[in-house]
């Protein structure tokens, strides 16, 4: 999870998407196509905020950090 650097490894912030997700949409099926824009990564010990909406036909998750800062933004496609 954690990288050498003590951040959080660009792959997982699609785990922390999922964790976004409505109930009845992660149960739904699996995605096969998603897209991460990555910013600024979560160090360790630091705790993420994350915010969902839908968006152009995507699950879209935006990711911060705790000082409210923009990390990464993570589009699933429906």
């Amino acid at each position: 999870l954690i990288d050498l650097n003590k951040h959080l490894h660009n792959i997982y912030y699609y785990d922390i998407a999922r964790e976004a997700l409505p109930e009845d949409i992660v149960f739904e099926k699996e995605f096969d196509e998603f897209e991460i824009h990555y910013k600024k990564g979560i160090k360790l010990g630091e705790k993420a905020k994350y915010y969902y909406a839908e968006e152009n036909g995507c699950h879209v998750i935006t990711i911060k950090n705790e000082a409210d800062e923009y990390a990464a933004t993570v589009r699933i496609i429906k």
